[in-house]
């Protein structure tokens, strides 16, 4: 785990694959950075999530004046993530925005595109480039403007063009470890006290299929 930022109100950390977001234990980011900063688990406060199998740049409160005015912060729409992806296929280098209907089944676990609002039924929308083809893959730049559970990982999905390595939608490659081909670049929002926007950024890890492109400082 590598720390980017710290101070007395929050502390920014990449996810490595396999850790989960908000899970308190040893598989869990929070207990990590308790470790690291030697505090007490229950003083690292999560304000946003990242799929367990996914990794990347974010941001914990470490107080709970500062979880709650981070978290307000993300709920108000003052957060900015951007994502990288690595899809199968080979995506025109276009820009698109998708709009789509999402639905998340409890029991299996997975979000699926329909095509009329009932229950549980929430507007997905983001925003993705194309940057670049190689080797029979496609090297895509999200930014989020809902946050929908699975949300890039099923509207991918439901084009034809699942994440490398996430066979839960479609995926029939592999990746080292048990990590998919997803990840948090960079991230800004205003400083819980100051105000002031930070902005952090961090590449993927070096490794297939992200080495079959070229990706400056974890921009795309």
């Amino acid at each position: 785990m590598e720390i980017l930022y710290q101070d007395e109100a929050m502390i920014v950390a990449v996810k490595p694959y396999g850790l989960l977001s908000e899970h308190a234990g040893t598989d869990g980011m929070p207990d990590c950075i308790a470790a690291a900063l030697n505090r007490a688990p229950d003083s690292v406060y999560p304000v946003h999530r990242l799929d367990r199998c996914a990794g990347g740049v974010m941001v914990y409160g470490l107080t709970k004046q500062a979880s709650a005015q981070l978290s307000l912060n993300m709920q108000t729409h003052r957060f900015e993530k951007r994502y990288l992806a690595v899809v199968q296929g080979a995506v025109p280098e276009t820009e698109e925005t998708w709009k789509d209907l999402l639905f998340f089944d409890t029991r299996r676990r997975m979000s699926f595109c329909v095509d009329r609002n009932r229950k549980g039924v929430k507007e997905a929308i983001l925003h993705m480039r194309c940057v670049d083809s190689a080797e029979g893959l496609s090297l895509l730049a999200v930014r989020l403007e809902t946050g929908r559970t699975h949300q890039i990982r099923c509207q991918c999905a439901s084009r034809g063009m699942p994440i490398v390595g996430d066979g839960r939608y479609g995926s029939r490659l592999k990746i080292q470890g048990s990590g998919i081909a997803l990840w948090c670049a960079e991230i800004s929002f205003p400083h819980p006290l100051t105000e002031k926007v930070q902005r952090f950024i961090a590449p993927p890890p070096r490794q297939w299929p992200w080495n079959a492109f070229f990706i400056p400082g974890g921009q795309a």
